[in-house]
């Protein structure tokens, strides 16, 4: 698996001629992801959720530390598994 760019990914506006005209998710100087303005309060939140990506990302490896069995482990590792790029089988 590739390794994903180191965080924190934060949310910024762009502009374009002094208007708003996109949000950035980035890492310092390293762009992630940018989505141009539509509906801005979608955005806004897909924003925050691409942001918040990485600490999704730790808190489903922690949650596999402690759980051994069952639905919410097995969803846990079927997640890891799509994120790492992983063949997820059904």
């Amino acid at each position: 698996m590739n390794q994903h760019t180191p965080g924190p990914w934060k949310v910024r506006q762009a502009f374009d001629k002094g208007e708003p005209c996109e949000l950035v998710v980035h890492a310092g100087a390293i762009d992630i992801a940018s989505l141009a303005y539509g509906e801005l309060e979608q955005e806004d939140a897909d924003a925050r959720l691409i942001a918040a990506a990485q600490e999704m990302l730790e808190a489903v490896k922690a949650l596999l530390l402690i759980a051994d069995d069952g639905p919410i482990p097995g969803a846990a590792r079927a997640l890891l598994a799509k994120i790492e790029g992983e063949k997820v089988t059904a």
